[in-house]
């Protein structure tokens, strides 16, 4: 069986501040200001120092989990956290913490923060349309605040944070 051929679709730096206004907007709306934003790398510490500055939260309460899900352009099967001890996971297990990532692709990432920070509220900036497959292993999880924009299922999004060195 072939693999189905991925399309590179790039996102600017303007389309990732588009999203984090939208996702401050939306905070703001639901009443919800974390105090302590916790990014999962690469893509969303970026993301989580960005927010830190817009919403003007203490770079001491932002951090970043590890998540191994991706090795050479493909999806591990099963995703890991790394880097996280027992005493970091009390601390950001709470409804204080949100945790933000660039990309909600198959739901493995997901998955694992669920399962080990089932407390701490999620972000996303974009999601592929798997995510309602995903969502329905986890109808309990109301600590998804915001999930973005669509991206196409065959979309392979390249960040700005990625092609830097190919512009200089």
């Amino acid at each position: 069986m072939a693999s189905e051929e991925k399309t590179k679709f790039y996102v600017e730096w303007l389309d990732i501040q588009d999203r984090l206004d939208n996702l401050i907007t939306h905070l703001a709306e639901v009443k919800y200001r974390p105090q302590r934003i916790l990014g999962v790398s690469r893509g969303g510490s970026v993301i989580a120092v960005m927010l830190s500055h817009f919403m003007n939260i203490n770079g001491a309460d932002v951090d970043h989990i590890k998540v191994s899900s991706y090795g050479e352009d493909r999806q591990a099967k099963q995703p890991i956290i790394s880097e996280m001890t027992l005493l970091q996971r009390g601390l950001w297990n709470n409804g204080a913490t949100l945790v933000i990532d660039d990309l909600f692709d198959k739901g493995g990432t997901y998955n694992v923060l669920h399962k080990e920070l089932p407390y701490a509220h999620k972000a996303f900036l974009w999601h592929k349309q798997e995510i309602h497959k995903a969502m329905k292993d986890h109808p309990d999880d109301h600590k998804i605040i915001h999930i973005g924009a669509v991206a196409a299922e065959n979309d392979w999004l390249i960040f700005p944070w990625e092609e830097w060195q190919k512009t200089q």
